[in-house]
Formats: C-alpha cells, sequence, structure tokens
C-alpha cells in the first residue's frame, strides 16, 4: 500500500501534484500527521475549495475535518462545500460549537453521531 504524506508547507503545484499521486494509485492511504498547526490546515482546505474537481480534495477535506486544530469557521466551510463523507467526518466530532452542532442534526448523515 502506497502512501501520501502530506507536508505542512504546501502550495499549489506540490497539492497538484500530490492529486496525480492519488489519481495514479489505487491501493493509497493519507497520512497527514505533520498537518498539526492551525495555519497548515487552513492553506491545505484553501488549496482543496480551489480545485474542487479533484479526486483527492474529499479525502484531504476528511482529513482535515478530523483535526482538532481545525478552526471551526473552517469546518463550517467543509459542511458547505465538502462531499458527504467529509461532511460526517465533522459532524462526527465531539468538540463543535453550538451553531455546528445544530447545523449536523439538521442534515440528513447516514452516521449519526450518538452522544452519551
Amino acid at each position: 500500500m502506497k502512501k501520501i504524506k502530506t507536508p505542512s508547507i504546501i502550495d499549489e503545484q506540490n497539492y497538484l501534484f500530490l492529486c496525480k499521486i492519488w489519481d495514479e494509485n489505487d491501493d493509497i492511504w493519507v497520512d497527514s500527521s505533520e498537518l498539526t498547526l492551525s495555519d497548515d490546515i487552513i492553506k491545505y482546505a484553501n488549496l482543496a475549495f480551489s480545485f474542487p474537481n479533484e479526486n483527492f480534495t474529499p479525502v484531504i477535506l476528511g482529513e482535515i475535518a478530523e483535526k482538532k486544530q481545525t478552526p471551526m469557521a473552517l469546518l463550517k466551510k467543509i459542511i458547505l462545500f465538502g462531499d458527504q463523507g467529509a461532511i460526517e467526518s465533522v459532524c462526527m466530532r465531539t468538540d463543535l460549537n453550538e451553531d455546528l452542532e445544530c447545523t449536523c442534526h439538521s442534515l440528513k448523515l447516514q452516521h449519526e453521531n450518538k452522544k452519551v
């Protein structure tokens, strides 16, 4: 299995290179462990939103949605513009603000977040 490691520093050219790697491999996964700073996460998200038709975009948005450092405003944008998987990744979080919780509860999701 091949791994795409997302470096913390990214630009448009490198993002498109990651998209190409994703498209050229069937057995591949993303290691986003280096994305730990909010600024880096925002940069990836902005690139992803700039290239909505790339197959890698929903994957990286799903990864971003699970990062605790992702700002709530960015999570809201993922809900508005992300694919179903990324939206579900946001809504499965247990640390959402009240606005995002209400938004998630109003959506029809395949996987419900069952808080105990």
